[in-house]
């Protein structure tokens, strides 16, 4: 059995104002939603893109 592994949607990452000051691969990607889910061929490893909850653009409305 492969491992899991999951990450946030790259395009959000470029847009998120914490892209330089926050370290990231300390936040539980794993209790985040799903939106996409793969593997490589003969690789049983599972990738799941999540939705950032942490996300922020700094846009204000």
């Amino acid at each position: 059995m492969g491992a899991t592994i999951h990450h946030p949607k790259g395009s959000m990452c470029i847009k998120c104002k914490y892209q330089l000051d926050r370290k990231c691969s300390e936040l539980p990607f794993s209790e985040m939603k799903a939106v996409q889910q793969y593997s490589r061929e003969n690789d049983p490893t599972v990738f799941r893109v999540v939705v950032c909850t942490k996300y922020d653009t700094g846009a204000t409305e």
